[in-house]
C-alpha cells in the first residue's frame, strides 16, 4: 500500500480496508505453515502502516472523533485491537515456523488463522461503518 497524506479523504481508507481483505483470502487459502508464515510476515508490516495511519494526529480516528464525538468509545475500542491483532499476528508466524520445523500437523494452525482473518475482517467492517457514519455526519445527515 502506498503512503498517503494524512488528509486523504475517507475513500483512500476504504481502499486501504478492500487491500488488506485481498491480503487476508490469500493467507485463508494457504495450509501449508511454511505458505501461512511468509504470508502473515508480509502482512504485518501493512498493518502497522494501516494502523499508524488510522491513529495518528490528522489521520481517520481523529478527523471521525472531531466529526462525530459519540464515536470516541468505539475509537478507542479500535485503538486497543490494533495492538491484539498485530500481537496475534506475530505469535501465528511463530507457531508457523514451529509447525514447520517440528513437521507437526497444521489444522490447529490453520484454525487459528482463520479465527485471526475472521477478527481481523470485522475489525475492519467496524471502521469502515465509521468511516460512512461520519461521512454522514459530514455531508448534513446526522444528529
Amino acid at each position: 500500500m502506498e503512503q498517503r497524506d494524512s488528509g486523504a479523504p475517507f475513500q483512500d481508507v476504504m481502499d486501504d480496508h478492500r487491500g488488506l481483505l485481498e491480503r487476508l483470502a490469500a493467507i485463508e487459502a494457504e495450509s501449508e505453515p511454511e505458505r501461512i508464515h511468509e504470508e502473515i510476515r508480509l502482512l504485518i508490516p501493512v498493518l502497522e502502516m494501516h494502523f499508524e495511519r488510522e491513529e495518528r494526529p490528522g489521520g481517520m480516528f481523529t478527523r471521525v472523533e472531531t466529526q462525530d464525538p459519540r464515536q470516541s468509545g468505539e475509537i478507542r475500542a479500535l485503538r486497543d485491537e490494533h495492538v491484539a491483532l498485530i500481537d496475534t499476528a506475530v505469535s501465528l508466524i511463530e507457531r508457523a515456523a514451529l509447525t514447520s520445523q517440528q513437521r507437526l500437523p497444521s489444522h490447529d494452525l490453520v484454525s487459528d488463522v482463520h479465527k485471526f482473518t475472521t477478527h481481523l475482517r470485522r475489525h475492519e467492517a467496524r471502521e469502515n461503518a465509521l468511516l460512512t457514519d461520519a461521512h454522514y455526519h459530514e455531508e448534513g445527515g446526522g444528529d
